[in-house]
């Protein structure tokens, strides 16, 4: 989870919901997601969280997570410290637009979207000189921010926008907007466990305390968007100013109750072809069951997860 900042470990991606420890001992919000994964603004989107309790004996709080949405419609001033808006993380603020609470929520995206986050000239700060517009990510996208409050802590995520094209030809503009698919969120196919995947098996898998375990979060393989793995798109490159066709990195982050895992990340660049993100997680020296969680993102914003269990014997 992203508490006050934005994660700047995908400063060149896509921010999202996130954190480096990846162990949970208390209530926890591990990740977010839009539906759909990108939209214009103006657009309805429906929002969910990934909050976990291991305290409370259930890894999800379902629909008793203590969470409050809205989107955040200030821009950081030029001379403002820090990575963000501060009324971003105010308890209340004028730029905050509530669209929920709970799990789940559903809102429309703020209509300014594009001016205040994206390529269009931004509405004037009072006191400050004109604005310049915002410049698009490595993957040519704009993001709008959305700010979840879990009791006292406040965590940012964000939806991707669609806005215009900054540099292009008007050629080259409609060749985008012809040929460009709007990010879909990635699909989990397979979680495997020491090779056992854990979405067919009927029960949870088993682990000897202290030994190492093999994980494999696989995606399905994508050709053709909108798709659930990889998707390949267009891209304004901004430097040779050309369209060129790409695909998306993908990033898994795991997290456990117990244990300890070699690394917290895994993925495949956008030139890796392989629809598998590995890991490897050492059960800990208590027997018990551990709950465990994957949580799987393209470089375009999109998100999904799953949650499994693990006995130690």
């Amino acid at each position: 989870m992203v508490r006050a900042a934005w994660l700047a470990a995908l400063a060149a991606c896509a921010p999202s919901l996130d954190d480096d420890t990846a162990i949970v001992r208390g209530p926890r919000l591990l990740a977010a997601r839009t539906e759909p994964a990108e939209v214009a603004p103006g657009a309805t989107i429906t929002a969910s969280a990934l909050w976990v309790d291991p305290l409370a004996g259930a890894g999800l709080a379902g629909g008793d997570a203590p969470l409050a949405w809205a989107f955040c419609t200030a821009r950081k001033a030029f001379r403002e410290p820090g990575p963000v808006a501060a009324a971003c993380l105010a308890d209340e603020a004028p730029e905050l637009v509530p669209f929920g609470t709970g799990e789940v929520a559903t809102g429309a995206v703020p209509p300014t979207a594009c001016r205040q986050f994206g390529p269009d000239a931004p509405d004037p700060v009072p006191g400050e000189a004109p604005g310049r517009p915002v410049d698009p990510d490595g993957t040519g996208g704009f993001y709008q921010p959305v700010r979840v409050r879990a009791g006292d802590e406040h965590a940012l995520d964000q939806v991707r926008i669609r806005c215009g094209l900054p540099g292009a030809t008007p050629a080259q503009a409609a060749e985008l907007r012809a040929g460009y698919t709007p990010n879909a969120n990635p699909e989990i196919a397979a979680m495997l466990v020491g090779g056992v995947d854990v979405v067919a098996a009927a029960a949870p898998v088993a682990a000897d305390a202290g030994r190492t375990v093999e994980l494999a979060l696989r995606w399905p393989a994508c050709e053709a968007a909108p798709c659930g793995g990889s998707e390949p798109y267009l891209w304004f490159d901004p430097v040779s100013r050309t369209i060129a066709r790409r695909r998306e990195a993908m990033r898994v982050s795991w997290f456990a109750t117990a244990g300890a895992f070699a690394t917290g990340h895994g993925g495949r660049r956008e030139d890796e072809l392989a629809t598998d993100a590995t890991g490897a997680w050492t059960a800990p020296p208590e027997p018990g069951d551990v709950q465990l969680w994957a949580v799987l993102r393209d470089d375009r914003g999109g998100t999904a997860w799953i949650a499994f269990a693990i006995t130690v014997r």
